[in-house]
């Protein structure tokens, strides 16, 4: 992976980290819509991240994302969405961005 491309997935991982913290933080306030919102950006970044991590990696956390969707569209407790949302932001922190790192161009 070139360096420009790397440092692009680099920061579009830092804006779903951001974007999901988002969605945690909207969600326990009772802002159902934000947290919503706050979801979509970050899976909008993750479709742009995915295709550049491996395939199994990327299965991995797709599945965290689905789970997130489906906790938020059946209204699940707070603690809930925050777990799952903790459990993401750990992937994407230790495991998306020790790989992005990794990636040779």
């Amino acid at each position: 992976m070139e360096a420009q491309t790397k440092s692009a997935a680099q920061q579009s991982l830092d804006k779903i980290i951001q974007s999901l913290t988002a969605v945690d933080t909207a969600y326990a306030s009772g802002n159902t819509a934000e947290a919503q919102s706050d979801f979509d950006t970050a899976n909008n970044e993750w479709k742009s991240v995915s295709s550049k991590i491996s395939a199994r990696e990327s299965r991995e956390v797709q599945l965290l994302f689905d789970s997130i969707q489906t906790k938020l569209k059946s209204k699940a407790a707070p603690k809930e969405i925050s777990k799952v949302v903790r459990g993401t932001v750990e992937e994407l922190r230790e495991d998306i961005g020790r790989e992005l790192r990794e990636k040779k161009g």
